[in-house]
C-alpha cells in the first residue's frame, strides 16, 4: 500500500529528476528536442485529477496531451494511446486504485515502463496498491495535501527539466484552471462510492458538458433508462468524480414525492440558514439562497414525474440539477435536457465480471454478458452470485440458460434494494393504474413472449381482433394503441424505435415468471395467432414477403421455442416453424433451417397423426433442406414417404403429387441416377399443365428440371426448347427481375454451352448473377453456383484471366455457407480444371402452403 510517508521516497520522480534525461548531446533531452512534452495517463474515474495535473504542467511550461482534451469522440483509443506515448517525453501516471484496475491505463504504464522506464513520471493522489513490476518507480505523493501545497510539491520535483520559456497549450479545453481534485464540497450527502464501478466514461463525459454548457444559467439534465441500467449508480458516479466542480452537491431520493421537501429542508442547516417555523418556508428559503449560489448540484434520484419536481427547481439559479428517472419526459421538451441510459457496451460487462470474479476467461464472460443482455445489474447480481457461491461461472451459465426465471432471483448486490427478479415489479404496478393501464400490461405481457427484438407495431394493430380484450378494442385504434406504447415507455418497461417496441430480455423472463400458468398460455397462443396470422404464406417466390420474414423470424423463433412446452394449439407452431424453415433454406442458411423442419415435423406428426398431407408438405420441405446440405441419400426416403402421403389423400393427378414427383426427382438426379429422374419430371410435367394450363410458373419449374436431366443425359438439342419456353413463362408470371427468372436463365445458357456457343450463353449467364445478387446480396449460394457456371463459360471462351477471380470467389461462398466437406465446394473445385460445367442448382420445386 502507498500512501503518505511512505518509505519508498515519494517525494522524487523516476530517475532523479527530468533535468536528469539527457539526449545524444549531453543536454537535458526536453531541451534537446527544443520542448516538455507530458501525456497524462489516468483512470476514467480519475478525470478530474488528471485535468488538475495537467493545468499544473501547463501552467509550468509544458504542453500536455490528455485524452478528454485532446482525442476525438470516436476516434480509436489503443491507436491514439500509442501515438500518443511516441510523442511524450514523458507520461505522468495518475496512481490511484482505479488506475491498476483500469486495463487501458494500465497497458499504457506497461507499454511506457518497458520501453523507457525514466519517462515515466508516477503521481500518487490515492493510497493504492501498486503492482510489483512498477514498485521500483519513485513517485510524487500528493495524498491528503492541499491544493497550494500540492501543487507546490508537484512543480518543485519537475523543476529539474522544465523549460526556459512558457510554451502554450495547443487546445486550451476549459475556459478556467480546473479545481483541485482532492477537494470535496463542504455540503456532500451523496451515497458511498461504488468502488467496482465500470466503464461509462462517455456517458460522464457527455452529462459533465451538457451541465457545464450553460453557464450563468440553470441546467437540468436526466439520466433515462430502464432498471436496472444503473442510472443511480452513474449519479453516485458523476458526484464523487465531479465533486471539485462544485461548492454544494446534495441527493435527494425522489421516489416518494412527499418526502422531497424534507430531505431538501435539511439541506438548510448545511446551507447555514436559521430555522423556519414549517417545512415549506424552509424549502422555500433554500431554493432562494440556492438562486444567489453559483456552483451548487442538486441529485434527484428515481423521480417518477415531471410536476412532482417542478416546485422544487430553484429559479434564476446558476446551478446544476441531475435526475434519474424510468420515465424519458423528465429530461423531455421545455424540461431540460435527457441522457439515454443503456444497457452496457459488451467490453463494458465482460470487464465488470472480471473485476469481480478473478480468473474469468473470455470467453465464459463473453458468453454469460451476452446471457444477461448486458444489463449492468445483472451482471452485478451474477458476480455477486458467484462471489457468494464459489461456483464455476461455466456452470452458473449452464444453470442460466436453462432456469433464467429463477436464477433472477438469485444474488444480490450491495447497495441495491431488490434483485432483477424485483426490479420492474413497482413499474409494473403503477403501469396498471395509468389510464390504458390493464391493456398496456396486457401489452407487455404479451410482448415478453416475443424476441427481446424490435416488435413492428402493426403486428398488434393489424391482427387486433385475434387479441384478448381490453386490449383488442385498444390495439385496433391507432391513436389508442399510440398511448399503450407511450404509457409502457414513460416506466422504460421498453423502448420505442423507428421499427418497432423493444423489451430487454430479462425483463421479458421477469414478467414471465410473475404470470400464473394459465396467463402464460392466454399470452402465448395470442403471440401465436398473430405471427400465423402476419407471415407470408410462400417464401419460395414472394419476394415482398423476404422483408417481412426477416421483422418477424426472431419472433417466430421465440414464440415457437415457449409454445413447445405449453398447452397451445400445435398446428399453427408446426406451420410458423416450416415456413421459417423455408425462408432460412431460401436465404441460404440449410444450417439453420433443419432444426426448425425437424421441430415441425414432430409437432404435426403429433397434431395430425403419421399420414396426414401437412405432414406429407413437412417432409418435402426437411428433405429440401438435407439436399441443400449434400445429403441426398438423406433426402429421398423422406420425398418418397411424401409422395405416398400425398398420393393416398390426393390421388395420383394432383399437383401436390406433382410438386413432390419433382422434388424425388431432383434428388435421384443428384444421386446420378438421371435415368430414374427422367420419367417422374415428365409425369410432374404432365400432371402440372392438365391442372393449371401451359403457362403457369409451375409449369415452368417442371419444364426448367426436365431441361436439366435431358443435359445430364447428353441431350442438351431436346433440352433447349424446354429451357427457352420455362424462361418465357417465368419471365410473363414474374417480370425481367425475380430470382426464379435468374435460375432460367442460369439453366439455358448451361444448356447453350452443352452446345457449343459459350458466346451466346455469356450474357444469359451475366443478366442471371445481376438478378441473384440483386435478389440474395453478394454471398449467397446461388450467387456462387452462377459465378461458377459464368467463370466456365469466360474459360471456354480463352479468357482464363477473367475467369479465375469467379471461380475463387464461388469456391469462397460456398466453403462460408456449406462448409469445406459440402459436395458443393468439391465440385467448385473441380470445376476450376473440369471442361464440362457443374454444380448448377435447378430451381426449387413449387410447393403448397398450408
Amino acid at each position: 500500500m502507498l500512501s503518505a510517508g511512505s518509505p519508498i521516497g515519494h517525494d522524487t520522480v523516476a530517475g532523479a529528476g527530468l533535468g536528469d534525461r539527457v539526449g545524444s548531446d549531453g543536454r537535458p533531452a526536453a531541451e534537446a528536442a527544443g520542448r516538455g512534452h507530458f501525456f497524462v495517463s489516468h483512470a476514467s474515474r480519475d478525470q478530474t485529477w488528471a485535468e488538475w495535473l495537467a493545468w499544473q504542467l501547463t501552467e509550468a511550461g509544458y504542453t500536455v496531451e490528455l485524452d478528454v482534451w485532446d482525442w476525438a469522440p470516436g476516434q480509436d483509443f489503443v491507436a491514439q494511446m500509442r501515438r500518443a506515448l511516441e510523442r511524450a517525453d514523458w507520461m505522468l501516471a495518475v496512481y490511484t486504485p482505479a488506475y491498476f484496475a483500469a486495463p487501458y491505463a494500465g497497458r499504457e504504464l506497461h507499454a511506457a515502463f518497458t520501453s523507457e522506464p525514466g519517462r515515466i513520471v508516477p503521481v500518487l493522489v490515492e493510497p493504492c496498491e501498486v503492482s510489483e513490476l512498477f514498485r521500483p518507480l519513485l513517485h510524487i505523493d500528493l495524498v491528503g495535501l492541499d491544493e497550494a501545497t500540492a501543487a507546490g510539491r508537484l512543480r518543485a520535483r519537475l523543476a529539474g527539466g522544465r523549460p526556459t520559456t512558457k510554451a502554450p497549450f495547443p487546445h486550451p479545453p476549459l475556459a478556467g484552471k480546473p479545481a483541485f481534485a482532492g477537494r470535496r464540497p463542504a455540503v456532500f450527502n451523496v451515497p458511498l462510492r461504488n468502488p467496482s464501478f465500470t466503464g461509462r466514461a462517455e456517458i460522464l463525459l457527455d452529462l459533465r458538458e451538457r451541465l457545464r454548457a450553460g453557464e450563468g444559467l440553470l441546467v437540468v439534465q436526466a439520466l433515462a433508462g430502464m432498471g436496472g441500467v444503473g442510472k443511480t449508480q452513474l449519479a453516485i458516479e458523476f458526484a464523487h468524480r465531479f465533486a471539485a466542480d462544485y461548492q454544494s452537491i446534495w441527493w435527494v431520493a425522489a421516489e416518494q414525492p412527499a418526502l422531497i421537501a424534507d430531505q431538501l429542508a435539511t439541506l438548510a442547516t448545511q446551507l447555514g440558514l436559521p430555522a423556519a417555523s414549517s417545512v415549506p418556508e424552509t424549502v422555500a428559503m433554500v431554493l432562494a439562497e440556492l438562486g444567489r449560489r453559483p456552483g451548487w448540484l442538486l441529485i434527484f434520484d428515481d423521480a417518477e414525474r415531471p410536476q412532482d419536481l417542478a416546485a422544487f427547481l430553484p429559479s434564476g439559479a446558476a446551478g446544476h440539477v441531475l435526475v434519474t428517472s424510468r420515465n424519458p419526459a423528465l429530461g423531455g421538451p421545455g424540461r431540460g435536457g435527457r441522457v439515454e441510459v443503456d444497457v452496457f457496451a459488451r467490453p463494458e460487462t465482460v470487464a465488470l465480471l472480471q473485476g469481480q470474479l478473478s480468473g474469468l476467461g473470455d470467453e465464459v464472460a463473453d458468453q454469460l454478458a451476452d446471457e444477461l443482455g448486458d444489463l449492468p445489474l445483472a451482471a452485478a447480481q451474477a458476480a455477486a452470485y458467484l462471489d457468494e457461491t464459489r461456483m464455476p461461472p461455466a456452470e452458473y451459465l449452464r444453470l442460466f440458460r436453462s432456469r433464467r426465471r429463477e436464477m433472477l432471483a438469485k444474488g444480490q448486490v450491495i447497495g441495491y434494494e431488490g434483485r432483477i427478479d424485483t426490479a420492474w415489479t413497482l413499474s409494473m404496478e403503477r403501469l396498471r393504474e395509468e389510464p390504458e393501464g390493464v391493456p398496456a400490461v396486457q401489452l407487455q405481457e404479451l410482448a415478453a413472449f416475443l424476441a427481446p427484438a424490435p416488435i413492428p407495431l402493426d403486428l398488434i394493430a393489424d391482427q387486433a381482433s385475434l387479441l384478448t380484450e381490453p386490449l383488442a378494442s385498444a390495439a385496433a385504434d391507432e391513436l389508442r394503441c399510440n398511448e399503450l406504447v407511450a404509457a409502457i415507455g414513460r416506466y422504460s418497461l421498453a423502448r420505442r424505435q423507428p421499427d418497432g417496441l423493444v423489451l430487454h430480455r430479462l425483463v421479458q423472463a421477469a414478467i414471465q415468471a410473475q404470470l400464473s400458468p394459465d396467463r402464460q398460455d392466454q399470452h402465448l397462443g395470442d403471440a401465436v395467432r398473430l405471427l400465423r396470422a402476419a407471415a407470408p404464406e410462400e417464401v419460395e417466390t414472394n419476394l415482398a414477403g423476404w422483408s417481412r420474414w426477416r421483422q418477424l423470424l426472431p419472433h417466430v423463433l421465440a414464440v415457437t421455442g415457449h409454445a413447445e412446452d405449453r398447452r397451445v394449439e400445435l398446428g399453427p407452431v408446426g406451420w410458423l416453424l416450416d415456413m421459417a424453415g423455408r425462408y432460412l433454406r431460401i436465404r441460404g442458411e440449410p444450417g439453420e433451417a433443419r432444426p426448425l423442419a425437424e421441430r415441425a415435423l414432430a409437432i404435426d406428426e403429433q397434431a395430425y397423426g403419421p399420414n396426414h398431407p401437412t405432414v406429407a408438405t413437412v417432409l418435402d420441405n426437411l428433405a429440401m433442406v438435407l439436399r441443400d446440405l449434400g445429403r441426398p441419400g438423406e433426402a429421398r426416403p423422406l420425398f418418397e414417404r411424401a409422395l405416398a402421403i400425398t398420393e393416398q389423400a390426393y390421388g395420383p393427378n394432383h399437383p401436390q403429387v406433382a410438386a413432390v414427383l419433382n422434388n424425388l426427382a431432383m434428388v435421384l438426379r443428384d444421386l446420378g441416377r438421371p435415368g430414374e429422374a427422367r420419367p417422374r419430371f415428365e409425369r410432374a410435367l404432365a400432371i402440372t399443365e392438365q391442372a393449371y394450363g401451359p403457362n403457369h410458373p409451375e409449369v415452368a419449374t417442371n419444364l426448367n428440371n426436365l431441361a436439366a436431366v435431358l443435359r445430364d443425359l447428353g441431350r442438351p438439342g431436346e433440352a433447349r426448347p424446354l429451357a427457352e419456353r420455362a424462361l418465357a413463362i417465368t419471365e410473363q408470371a414474374y417480370g425481367p427481375n425475380h430470382p426464379q427468372v435468374a435460375t432460367n436463365l442460369n439453366n439455358l445458357a448451361a444448356v447453350l454451352r452443352d452446345l457449343g456457343r459459350p458466346g451466346e450463353a455469356r450474357p444469359l449467364f451475366e443478366r442471371a448473377l445481376a438478378i441473384t445478387e440483386q435478389a440474395y446480396g453478394p454471398n449467397h449460394p446461388q450467387v456462387a453456383a452462377v459465378l461458377n457456371n459464368l467463370a466456365m463459360v469466360l474459360r471456354d471462351l480463352r479468357r482464363p484471366g477473367e475467369a479465375r477471380p469467379l471461380f475463387e470467389r464461388a469456391l469462397a461462398i460456398t466453403e462460408q455457407a456449406y462448409g469445406p466437406n459440402h459436395p458443393t465446394v468439391a465440385t467448385n473445385r473441380a470445376s476450376r480444371r473440369a471442361r464440362r460445367p457443374a454444380g448448377r442448382r435447378p430451381g426449387a420445386a413449387g410447393r403448397r402452403s398450408r
